[in-house]
């Protein structure tokens, strides 16, 4: 099937297509890289998926978030029905920790993480299938692949290293089609995809760019235009800014960086010892207005259970929904989960100041779009933005200097519109250069990700040890255990960093899993833990269990579970010390987040190199 643009967005519903989709057709029929630079509702996705379908491309998404992976499902869907005029059943799938890929990447599109994508370029999943994937993703000449890396800018230390391995690799040297998307992807990132060719994989042809940075035309697209209102200086404040709004009818996010308030034993920050927490403004705002607005108040967060997170942003798309005739109004408090590019709009945005780039990516949540009048013309939205809280004494100093920028930046222009000129001094404090890009790429996570590569791609033996144990770093070092509410499906688990955990008082019992040749799980309880786990070939070195091969997990009782707020309680495990024999560079870290379960243990990179 080969159509042309106008038909392609005529089936769509798109009247007229933007300058940048225009160039972004071209690019991808003609097999070029693109790296896209346009900002929040101006149709990226379209722009790259569109002419893909109408190609016939395999496509593979790929998200930082499964919250953004999430909210693109039903327009990806959409999008593919109407350009094949036909359902879209088994030819959309997703593949996340949460929902395993069952069409092993035969699907037209797939949506992903950058996790994820790893995991199956390594080969990783049941020993009878684990090939396929590399095979489809990278060598398969049956149908052609267009990688798409949506809102690139939030890849940072760990992920923007797999980043720009998955580019090395994936794109430089197997030649797959690559598009780059985001609203304020940092200039020194451009410049380094575009000489890094030259100097490291030199393109066969050696002709032209390789690739295209296309940009949205000036003043082409409309948005809303967003006010800053200023900075509140308590809890008490910012639910009341809420509370004022929810009750003028008005659609309300409320943006915050701890989902806790901290315990008495932890350090705490300025405005956590305020009281700035997902829990305790959920609970102020669920009290200050009463059982009638519960299901007005809509809560996000990464400690929730993957049904749960789904259930709310469906509830959240449908209020959404309704802003164009009779918007109806609620209050989402959630988390840096949600920013990144999840397709809704509200009149008030209150964030916890945050990074400048995290900023950015906030208020674009925030009267998002234009407004068609009854003569056809748009009119902008209005929104307004306050900022609350302080700068955090946990972040790094070059972190903690460009927050403060922020701020001093915002409070000139408190009472004025956020113009695409304000966007731009705000994007300018961001960390990132050309060094902090070669400082990623000469890193242990880099190495490890090379050596994998290498024996599943070159068949080098000398990774093949590691490769069997597990040995995979994905977005973080530290491995996770998985939290089982009572009377939950194991689907809906919890996954947390092993490096936190849940009261004991709040425990029902625990197991741990591990896999077997097939990937069918195998759960050990009961007794001789450790030497069962030996007889499936983990490692228990020092009564501790190697968290690559085997995941702890944690049966909730009832009361440690909530069906709105999620997980009640967490606490931080304190990393244990031993002497388990470590490679070079790297340290063994030891957590116990249980007390009568034996230690888990991992690597992690004491120091880059």
């Amino acid at each position: 099937m080969r159509i042309g643009l106008q038909e392609a967005y005529d089936r769509i519903g798109i009247e007229h297509s933007y300058d940048h989709q225009e160039k972004a057709w071209d690019a991808v029929h003609k097999n070029q890289n693109v790296i896209l630079a346009a900002g929040t509702g101006s149709g990226k996705t379209e722009a790259v998926l569109v002419p893909a379908l109408a190609k016939n491309l395999r496509v593979i998404l790929v998200y930082p978030t499964k919250a953004l992976l999430q909210d693109q499902v039903p327009r990806v869907q959409e999008l593919w029905e109407k350009i094949h005029e036909k359902p879209a059943t088994g030819h959309v799938s997703i593949d996340t920790g949460d929902d395993n890929d069952e069409t092993l990447f035969r699907g037209d599109v797939i949506l992903t993480t950058i996790d994820k994508l790893l995991y199956r370029v390594f080969g990783y999943g049941s020993a009878r299938w684990g090939y396929i994937y590399p095979w489809r993703i990278a060598q398969s000449s049956q149908k052609k692949t267009l990688l798409v890396f949506d809102e690139a800018h939030a890849y940072d230390e760990v992920s923007l290293t797999h980043f720009l391995f998955l580019i090395d690799r994936l794109t430089y040297e197997k030649g797959i089609q690559t598009a780059i998307l985001s609203a304020t992807l940092p200039q020194a990132l451009v410049e380094h995809l575009q000489d890094t060719p030259g100097k490291s994989f030199p393109r066969a042809s050696g002709e032209g760019e390789f690739f295209q940075l296309i940009s949205e035309k000036a003043g082409e697209v409309k948005r809303g235009q967003v006010r800053y209102g200023g900075h509140l200086e308590n809890p008490s404040e910012v639910m009341q800014k809420a509370s004022d709004a929810y009750k003028r009818g008005q659609q309300v996010i409320i943006i915050v960086n701890s989902v806790y308030p901290p315990k008495e034993e932890e350090p705490t920050s300025s405005e956590e010892a305020q009281g700035f927490s997902v829990k305790e403004l959920w609970e102020a705002l669920r009290d200050e207005l009463g059982d009638r607005a519960l299901e007005d108040l809509i809560l996000y967060h990464g400690h929730q259970s993957p049904g749960q997170r789904r259930e709310f942003l469906k509830k959240l798309q449908e209020r959404d929904a309704s802003r164009r005739d009779a918007p109806k109004p609620y209050i989402l408090v959630t988390t840096s989960a949600f920013e990144l590019g999840v397709n809704v709009s509200c009149d008030l945005m209150l964030t916890e100041v945050c990074s400048p780039d995290a900023f950015a990516q906030r208020i674009g949540r925030c009267a998002r779009r234009s407004k068609r009048r009854d003569d056809g013309t748009e009119e902008p939205e209005q929104g307004e933005v306050y900022t609350f809280g302080d700068v955090s004494p946990k972040v790094s100093p070059g972190e903690k200097e460009a927050q403060h920028k922020l701020m001093d930046l915002l409070q000139h222009y408190k009472g004025k519109t956020l113009d695409a000129d304000v966007k731009a001094q705000i994007n300018a404090f961001n960390i990132f250069d050309t060094a902090l890009l070669a400082r990623r790429r000469n890193t242990v996570i880099y190495t490890v990700d090379a050596s994998l590569y290498d024996y599943v791609y070159g068949f080098v033996a000398t990774g093949a040890e590691v490769w069997r144990k597990g040995v995979l770093v994905t977005r973080d070092w530290v491995p996770t255990l998985e939290i089982q509410p009572d009377g939950e499906d194991p689907k809906e688990r919890l996954r947390l960093s092993a490096s936190y955990s849940v009261p004991r008082e709040l425990v029902k019992g625990w197991w741990f899993e591990t896999r077997d040749i097939d990937g069918r799980a195998i759960r050990i309880h009961g007794k001789d833990v450790l030497g069962q786990l030996e007889a499936c070939g983990v490692s228990t070195q020092q009564k501790a269990v190697n968290a690559y091969q085997a995941t702890l997990v944690v049966w909730l009782k009832p009361e440690a579970w909530d069906n709105v707020f999620g997980l009640k309680e967490r606490k931080r495990s304190d990393p244990a010390k031993g002497n388990i024999p470590c490679p070079p560079e790297m340290r063994a870290v030891f957590v116990k987040p249980l007390p009568d379960a034996p230690a888990l243990f991992w690597f992690e990179p004491e120091e880059e190199v």
